[in-house]
């Protein structure tokens, strides 16, 4: 039986997705945050595309509400006349005065205007249906509290267009104050009671306003956490991009250089191989750093000490000789050598120093001037810091300078990533100082950034100190705004320890926990918050029967019979669901807590009042509950719908069943209710499933980027290590002159070439605006390829004692591939193989044509795997568990799947524990003789 409803419900999910997928509107979606320069940007865009869809749903909404009232103004006119507060004859005259500014709207969206003031636009559709009717209303003498048409703006602002939450509370306030305000000073009065008579009716009002400002604002939150995060991984991605290449580079045109000497034996110096050398190994401490500050989600970490700017200047001129020669830059190093020790992170300045220099190279035309100088910068209370810039003659730029420092897409003449100036000003910042630019056309630009002095250094006198902190504006400004931005921080933290901190989806492992966690957290929260609209509505409630009887005693006997036992049993059912939410069980089945805290308000009160033989259904806490639902815990939108149709259809179901037909003497299939609470519940799912797909694709782009990161590293650390243990060797060596074989400086230059490929490859994946491999096609033969790469690997196969049986057969046909992306399949592979298990183990690789595809295999002697981990080991990173030596990113077998699947074959793995393991992947057979290159993209 458990098993056939479990089918049941699988069944009708299943049948439900696919119906949503259908049959809800194709909403364009924004670009996530991550992929524009801002989140200001992205929120703008975001309202547009939001308030278009706000819009025409208003549309259609409001003709139905008007069709039913034109319908029933016809058939039945006395009880349309008896269901309105207004006169009959201005109900029409209302609609039409709010469709007519919902049309207005929908033209202004697609102006310029509209599309420039996102802000205005919303407010104009947010007042079009609840302010222009007030206003309609009062110029004929009448209050219109429309709580209808409240409730459906109000709910497709906070569900729909969940951002600025200022705006929102700016469009409730307005509407209230207006009813309020211009009614009572007009004296307009309805029914003869002042417009702020009902008690209970003004407190679901305020609920329902702080349900929906509260739910805008967790969402901003979360979205801003999304955004900087992504922003922090785009920062990765330009320092391993650009920080790394400036020094292959390098590398590379002194390689050539060597190179360009004939004979077998190449005669170097010693102190260009010690440069080689520490160029290597300032390779590794930045990849090493890069991971350091990623892991810790920071920029950059600093680890100060002394440091001589002129002896690190100098290093850096020494990498970028090769450079600078070809492109003919005049170098001007004026930088004192007696200046003051400065307190800074020496990889991380040499990064700010070699984006300065690559910057004004790779932006100016040949031939360009470069002037470096630097001078302490005098205080009252002497010099606590130092002045540093960085002047070329250039062709300069029209852009204001402060922009590029925050702008991540601004470029000048080149196509890099243009994260540059940003990054030097994270890494300036994370110093203590401050950067900026100076420039304008034709005229050279000017990069100036501060660094503190060590401070032993600087003149110590906290009286001077205190005297110049008090008399500087700039330094009264700054403990302003710290001031401010304290206090902010704390309110932050309040509301965050109160609300619960739910990190953003792409920090997580995968989405199906990230969902799970949200889904746990906000339910506490929506379980105190209904609690407490309970409490006081019941109070509410309690006030009038005390103190107002008179109005108390106008709602229907059977209403009042019920009020309080049903507030009684929703807040000892919520109660028991808060209790149920913190046990392992309420830990386990988050679905089953939230379907209780749905049906505890929208159904006990309907079975209370079936067991007192009545009809109760309140639309009020039923609508609270739903905004609830649907604004602060918008996942899993197949439960939304669950709770809805259980509880609309015992209302149906049940009371027909039992012959009940009147709530207050109204039918309980009465049309306007049904349309409202339609149009509510069909609001609320949408936004449910359009915030569910918005934080899935935010979560697969980031998900992707971080594998992408990763992997460049992964594949940049590996030749990084084998030059410098070669370069070791060779320094081993005595003498001022060493001979080289021109074979091992070939091998070093192919590893460089290839660095540089793949950084260039990150670049062009990343400008393509899509989370892809990028390949460059040509046939290629496997044989001589596949020994090239194990020539290259040779160093580490000696030092593991591996022993090597190569069976790929030379008379194969060439495959279609990319010789790049395929170079890092193979070492991926025998690293992988190499350093997940101990030494002396026998390696065999072998190939063959297998349907029309060549089939490869890399197969070990060494610990194997679990067969059932198998399936998964090409998963994000997936780990290998017990037969892991070495840690790692795991993320090696991930990007081999990315290069087969981008190539149109396939990858797998057969092992079990003790068998050794054996890797298997297809490729395309070349149909084409020539070598000539194709492209092809796959995500």
């Amino acid at each position: 039986m458990a098993s056939q409803l479990r089918s049941w419900v699988s069944t009708g999910r299943a049948a439900i997705a696919l119906l949503v997928q259908e049959g809800l509107p194709r909403v364009k979606q924004p670009r996530p945050a991550s992929e524009l320069t801002g989140y200001e940007v992205w929120r703008n865009r975001f309202m547009l595309s939001r308030l278009r869809l706000g819009l025409w749903l208003a549309v259609p909404c409001l003709l139905t509400f008007i069709a039913l009232d034109f319908y029933s103004f016809v058939v039945n006119p006395e009880a349309f006349k008896a269901s309105h507060l207004v006169p009959y004859r201005l109900v029409l005259t209302l609609e039409g005065a709010m469709l007519l500014s919902l049309l207005s709207c929908v033209v202004f969206s697609n102006t310029q205007a509209g599309r420039r003031h996102p802000g205005v636009l919303f407010l104009c559709l947010s007042w079009s249906i609840t302010l222009v009717g007030q206003i309609v209303a009062t110029l004929n003498g009448v209050a219109n509290p429309d709580l209808i048409a409240w409730n459906l703006a109000f709910l497709i602002q906070a569900t729909l267009i969940p951002v600025r939450w200022f705006l929102h509370l700016v469009a409730q306030l307005g509407v209230l104050i207006y009813f309020f305000g211009v009614n009572s000073a007009l004296g307009i009065t309805i029914d003869g009671k002042p417009v702020y008579a009902c008690l209970v009716v003004w407190v679901y009002v305020f609920w329902f306003c702080l349900i929906c400002n509260l739910a805008v604002y967790l969402y901003e939150q979360l979205q801003k956490a999304e955004f900087h995060a992504q922003r922090e991984l785009r920062f990765f991605l330009h320092a391993v991009s650009h920080d790394l290449r400036n020094p292959v580079t390098g590398m590379l045109l002194l390689l050539r250089s060597l190179l360009d000497q004939l004979g077998e034996q190449v005669a170097v110096s010693r102190q260009t191989l010690e440069r080689m050398l520490e160029g290597s190994d300032r390779q590794l401490k930045l990849i090493n750093s890069l991971l350091e500050a990623h892991t810790h989600h920071k920029p950059c970490i600093c680890k100060k000490e002394p440091l001589q700017l002129s002896d690190l200047v100098e290093a850096v001129l020494a990498d970028f000789e090769p450079l600078l020669a070809r492109r003919q830059v005049t170098i001007m190093n004026r930088l004192p050598q007696d200046l003051s020790p400065v307190s800074a992170d020496a990889t991380q300045l040499r990064r700010v120093f070699n984006n300065l220099i690559a910057n004004a190279i790779e932006h100016n035309p040949p031939g360009v001037t470069l002037t470096l100088n630097a001078k302490p910068k005098n205080s009252l209370a002497g010099s606590d810091t130092v002045y540093c810039w960085v002047h070329d003659n250039g062709i300069g730029m029209l852009q204001r300078g402060d922009r590029l420092f925050a702008d991540l897409q601004l470029r000048r003449r080149s196509d890099s990533l243009g994260l540059g100036l940003p990054l030097c000003r994270q890494i300036i910042e994370a110093h203590g100082g401050h950067i900026g630019i100076h420039s304008s056309p034709q005229q050279g630009t000017t990069v100036w950034f501060t660094l503190p002095l060590v401070k032993s250094a600087a003149i110590a006198d906290p009286e001077l100190d205190n005297t110049r902190s008090m008399r500087s504006p700039f330094t009264l400004a700054q403990r302003v705004k710290s001031m401010g931005q304290d206090a902010q921080q704390r309110v932050g933290q309040s509301l965050t320890a109160l609300l619960g901190n739910i990190q953003p989806s792409s920090e997580s492992a995968n989405y199906e926990s990230w969902q799970e966690n949200l889904l746990l957290g906000r339910l506490r929260l929506s379980l105190w918050l209904t609690l407490t609209y309970i409490l006081t509505v019941a109070a509410g409630y309690g006030h009038m029967a005390v103190f107002l009887p008179s109005e108390f005693a106008e709602f229907p006997a059977a209403h009042r019979a019920l009020i309080f036992p049903v507030f009684v049993f929703m807040g000892l059912s919520l109660c028991l669901l808060l209790a149920l939410h913190s046990t392992k069980f309420g830990q386990q089945y988050p679905n089953l807590i939230f379907l209780g805290f749905s049906w505890s308000v929208t159904l006990v009160p309907q079975i209370i009042g079936t067991l007192y033989g009545s009809v109760y259904i309140d639309i009020l806490s039923l609508c609270v509950i739903l905004l609830v639902q649907a604004a602060l815990i918008p996942v899993r939108w197949w439960l939304h719908v669950v709770s809805q149709v259980g509880a609309l259809g015992y209302y149906i179901g049940v009371n027909l069943a039992l012959g009940s037909t009147t709530v207050g003497g109204e039918p309980i299939y009465h049309a306007s209710i049904f349309l409202y609470l339609f149009w509510f519940c069909f609001i609320c799912d949408l936004a449910v499933f359009l915030y569910e797909r918005l934080q899935r694709n935010e979560f697969e782009s980031r998900r992707q980027l971080q594998a992408f990161l990763h992997t460049i590293t992964h594949d940049l650390r590996t030749p990084v290590m084998g030059a410098s243990m070669l370069l070791k060797n060779l320094l081993n060596q005595a003498g001022e002159e060493i001979p080289v074989n021109r074979l091992i400086l070939e091998r070093m230059w192919q590893g460089s070439d290839r660095q540089l490929n793949l950084l260039s490859s990150l670049v062009e994946a990343h400008d393509t605006e899509m989370r892809c491999l990028v390949l460059h096609c040509r046939p290629l033969h496997l044989e001589p390829f596949v020994q090239s790469v194990l020539v290259n690997l040779e160093p580490l196969l000696n030092k593991n004692q591996v022993t090597l049986k190569n069976l790929i057969s030379p008379d194969l046909p060439p495959v279609s591939a990319d010789s790049d992306q395929l170079w890092r399949l193979f070492t991926n592979l025998i690293t992988n193989a190499v350093k997940h298990n101990p030494p002396g183990i026998e390696l065999v690789l072998k190939a063959d044509v297998e349907a029309g595809m060549l089939r490869c295999t890399i197969q070990d002697s060494g610990l194997g795997i679990q067969s059932e981990q198998c399936p998964f080991v090409f998963e994000l990173y997936a780990r290998r568990g017990r037969s892991r030596y070495v840690p790692g990113l795991g993320l090696g077998l991930y990007v081999c799947r990315q290069i087969i699947t981008a190539h149109g074959g396939k990858i797998g793995v057969n092992s079990s524990l003790g068998q050794g393991s054996a890797f298997w992947f297809t490729l395309p057979i070349s149909k084409r003789a020539n070598p000539i290159g194709c492209s092809n993209s796959s995500n």
